[in-house]
């Protein structure tokens, strides 16, 4: 097995796709090529439709086991279900499953258009619950670590099948949690959730049917970045409007000018504070974009400068947002700067002039905060008795 990176340019940008065995390269483009050019015009053929029962059959455990029987502008994908399995496989380290794939590209391409309603069938649903649990569950924790664990009335806004929902009243004793979502085949998938947890058919993009401050705190896992243009301004509004506390957001943007402008929209609705934080691998677009809103302002936010990103702090800096810290988590972003950090210095050792600015001049600092000369610390020195010396370096606070 020969790894190489696969780059594929996608709605006028290129993106990496991580780094995936030579001889699927073909197949993985085709993959994403189909995607691209049917992204939020898919329906389900009859036969797809008709695989609907009250439990998820096995041959829906697998997201596109079936994926000829998706009719996309008369158009199936023409690869053996052995192929395309190789390449959902390989694709992992990027994605979860061709649905969690999917949701990134409705969001890279803009969703104006996009009925959820009409996408999201009865047979749908349970492909999406089926296969996205694990990836839910991690979110929408990170979601509710920006939540006082005296929370005691959530709102869920797009809760899909209820799996973050069921996450949110597992996690906090006592809590009910108030889901919404504009498909009907989603929620009623959510009805057989936990008894403190309810849900109300409501379009997050209209203005939502609640009394003001009647919840204490909120989460939206994978929905936002579905709404555009008034429509996020409405939303923004009715938060601000029925939330009295804080508010966890996982989005996945098209682009940078996308999560500026969630951010931006949410500060003039009313929000007193609009953090946007990253997570997950700093060098690839696995990372997932979290918004996390307050009703008072907080402290500025500190910088990771291995985003790139202005306005942009990271999870293992976000103490100055978050309620509670996922210790496991932490300690793995902790890891994954020093990794970050080590391998730039090796890859950039000889000052390549033709490298962007902005990591020349990282590499610069980095090399006279250790004292790097020639010769590269170990993995483990950067971990720990280098750690706080990388902190100080990657981890900037802007002036207020």
């Amino acid at each position: 097995m020969v790894l190489k990176s696969l780059t594929v340019e996608v709605f006028n940008k290129k993106r990496s796709f991580g780094e995936i065995d030579t001889a699927l390269h073909n197949d993985a483009r085709t993959v994403i090529e189909w995607m691209r050019l049917n992204s939020k015009r898919r329906v389900l053929a009859p036969k797809a439709a008709k695989k609907v029962d009250s439990q998820i059959p096995s041959n829906l455990k697998r997201t596109f086991a079936d994926m000829s029987s998706c009719v996309t502008l008369g158009k199936p994908l023409k690869l053996s279900n052995e192929r395309r399995d190789a390449v959902e496989d390989a694709l992992r380290p990027m994605f979860s499953s061709f649905d969690d794939m999917l949701v990134a590209f409705d969001g890279w391409c803009g969703s104006d258009d996009f009925d959820a309603n009409e996408y999201y069938s009865a047979s749908r649903s349970l492909k999406y619950t089926a296969t996205n649990l694990g990836a839910q569950n991690n979110l929408s924790h990170r979601c509710l670590d920006m939540l006082p664990r005296n929370s005691k009335l959530i709102l869920d806004v797009g809760c899909g099948s209820g799996l973050s929902s069921q996450v949110a009243v597992n996690r906090f004793t006592g809590a009910f949690v108030v889901g919404t979502d504009a498909s009907v085949g989603m929620l009623e998938l959510a009805k057989h959730g936990s008894g403190r947890m309810d849900v109300i058919r409501a379009d997050m993009q209209q203005p939502m049917p609640f009394r003001k401050g009647c919840f204490d705190n909120a989460i939206s896992v994978s929905a936002l970045h579905y709404l555009v243009k008034d429509g996020l301004k409405h939303c923004m509004q009715s938060l601000v409007s029925s939330v009295n506390g804080k508010v966890g957001i996982q989005f996945y943007p098209k682009d940078e000018v996308y999560a500026n402008l969630l951010r931006r929209v949410a500060l003039d609705a009313g929000w007193g504070d609009a953090s946007l934080v990253l997570d997950q691998p700093h060098h690839t677009q696995a990372n997932r974009w979290y918004l996390f809103l307050s009703p008072n302002k907080c402290e500025p936010s500190p910088i990771c400068r291995m985003y790139h990103q202005p306005n942009t702090s990271c999870y293992f800096r976000a103490d100055f947002c978050l309620e509670s810290i996922d210790e496991a988590h932490s300690q793995w972003m902790k890891d994954e700067h020093a990794r970050f950090a080590r391998k730039i210095l090796r890859t950039n050792r000889h000052g390549d002039s033709n490298l962007d600015p902005v990591i020349l001049q990282l590499v610069k600092e980095l090399r006279q905060a250790i004292g790097v000369t020639s010769t590269i610390p170990p993995l483990d020195e950067f971990k720990n008795s280098h750690f706080q010396i990388l902190d100080t370096v990657l981890h900037s606070r802007p002036s207020v």
